[in-house]
């Protein structure tokens, strides 16, 4: 399930429904979880409300606004995907759409703040499904214009399934690196063991952290974790939800970095 805070007052959550149905959010009041408002999507099972990353008051209206992707909404092709800006109380702005049919655009989104310095903040939108089942991510202006795209390495690591902001630039608040999950990485023959990416703001590859054991999924679910030394870098998280030991299914990985993450290229 999807959620965003907007404001310090509201909650929105996602429904993305099925194939029957229109996704869509809604938007409840804090703390009772009243339901205030509901947007919604505007196609039969377009998954709308998939995802959702709230950002500041970008159309000056004095209202939190939010990004909402659809990762099966139609676009030029069927089932492309694709990613909103609402503005105002109710108005959805389609901001940008997936390429093929299958990519799953929207499927997971987050709000960078404005990282290329142009004043218009930018939204970092994957597609884990796009190219073979490798995966992209993609840059988004919210005006519409991309920015950069990164694949993923190989077919089928679905890359982009899960994404986090895991540095900041403390002073103008825009990300600086982001952690892609991409289960589907193979390691050395052994298939689905997982890998976990650190990308730069400008869409440079810095680092990489992979699964040692077939089906893993390493990087199903990937987030900043805590600082444990002060000044120094946050630490990564990335869960493998298939781990299992006999005893414990599923594990979370923590990785502490200094100037790079420690890692083994095995490409």
């Amino acid at each position: 399930m999807a959620l965003a805070l907007r404001g310090n007052k509201e909650l929105a959550i996602g429904a993305p429904g099925h194939k029957q149905i229109p996704g869509a959010v809604y938007i409840t009041s804090l703390p009772d979880l009243r339901v205030t408002s509901i947007l919604k999507g505007s196609e039969i099972g377009d998954e709308f409300g998939s995802a959702i990353s709230s950002l500041e008051d970008f159309d000056g209206d004095g209202t939190t606004d939010l990004l909402i992707g659809a990762p099966n909404a139609n676009g030029k092709l069927p089932a492309v995907g694709a990613v909103y800006l609402t503005l105002g109380r109710g108005y959805l702005k389609r901001i940008g759409e997936g390429k093929e049919t299958g990519d799953r655009f929207g499927h997971t989104i987050l709000y960078t703040g404005d990282t290329s310095g142009d004043n218009i903040p930018e939204v970092l939108v994957a597609a884990p499904m796009a190219a073979k089942l490798a995966g992209e991510v993609t840059l988004l202006s919210l005006s519409g214009h991309r920015l950069w795209s990164q694949p993923g390495n190989s077919s089928g690591e679905r890359f982009g399934t899960a994404m986090a902001v895991v540095a900041t630039d403390r002073v103008r608040g825009y990300a600086t690196e982001f952690l892609i999950g991409a289960p589907g990485a193979g390691f050395m023959g052994k298939k689905n063991a997982g890998r976990g990416y650190l990308l730069s703001a400008d869409g440079e590859s810095l680092d990489f952290i992979t699964g040692q054991e077939e089906g893993l999924e390493l990087g199903s679910i990937v987030s900043e974790g805590p600082t444990f030394e002060e000044g120094g870098n946050s630490s990564l998280v990335l869960i493998s939800p298939n781990f299992f030991d006999g005893k414990y299914i599923g594990r979370s990985n923590f990785y502490l970095r200094k100037a790079k993450v420690d890692s083994q290229d095995n490409r």
